[in-house]
């Protein structure tokens, strides 16, 4: 995944971390849980274990990266094993997390990695190192990175901040409050390696040949501040959707026999 994103065009990288993966936790969720909801409920505490290393892993190599879209790539996995975490829970609340958590992530990776596809359009580079003081120069770029960041770390009002916490209040529902707690402390990670990226890429001192950068074109920034105000809603008024998942919940209900 990291290495395909490295090359592949931020449109591409776009779609397919903001659609693609999650097409394995769509099948868990709309095949699996319908006829195994007794089996996840059994084997929840291996499940739970393997989502926890998958978003602890994701999270200890986005820290360590240096190139753009390889941070994205990495933070992928950190947040799918976020995703799979809410559906090995068995909760409906944690259920209900992980679904709105498709659709956040979906919306704050494709906002995020638009938004790295404009700062490579406009400077040549995906390396951080290479990169700094854009701020001023790509204001818009830099608020829309900015509120994709903050929304999958988790911060209020944003749209990842809800799934997020129906994920984790799952958890602690069903039992297992140390994992949730380990799970909150990966959001920590989480929140590091997205303001270390963007404090390098907009907010220190500008590199040279960095001096003609201006902001990205109209039909770019139009993609992205759509983009965030899709992020500002979901977290600000997401009752649609968990109405939506909710009735898909309570058919699991009736075919498993409950939860």
């Amino acid at each position: 995944l990291s290495d395909f994103h490295s090359e592949a065009p931020a449109p591409v990288s776009a779609l397919l971390s903001g659609v693609l993966i999650k097409c394995g936790a769509y099948g868990v969720l709309r095949i699996a849980c319908p006829c195994i909801i007794p089996v996840i409920t059994q084997l929840d505490v291996p499940l739970l274990y393997l989502a926890l290393i998958t978003a602890v892993w994701g999270a200890f190599m986005a820290v360590m990266q240096r190139q753009i879209k390889r941070i994205l790539a990495y933070s992928s996995i950190n947040q799918i094993g976020y995703i799979i975490m809410g559906i090995a829970s068995g909760n409906p609340i944690g259920m209900l997390g992980a679904m709105l958590h498709i659709i956040n992530h979906g919306v704050g990776k494709a906002l995020l990695f638009l938004s790295a596809g404009a700062i490579t359009h406009n400077t040549g580079s995906r390396n951080v190192d290479e990169l700094g003081g854009l701020g001023g120069q790509m204001p818009v770029t830099a608020s829309t990175m900015l509120i994709g960041g903050l929304s999958l770390a988790g911060v209020p009002p944003l749209a990842g901040f809800m799934s997020e916490w129906l994920i984790f209040l799952g958890i602690i529902r069903s039992g297992h409050i140390y994992i949730a707690v380990l799970g909150l402390i990966t959001t920590i990670f989480t929140m590091g390696y997205y303001l270390w990226a963007i404090r390098r890429i907009f907010f220190q001192k500008p590199k040279k040949g960095l001096e003609s950068v201006s902001e990205a074109p109209a039909i770019m920034l139009v993609a992205l501040i759509i983009e965030s105000l899709l992020v500002i809603a979901l977290g600000v008024y997401p009752q649609p959707a968990v109405k939506l998942f909710s009735i898909y919940l309570n058919e699991i209900k009736q075919i498993a026999g409950g939860l």
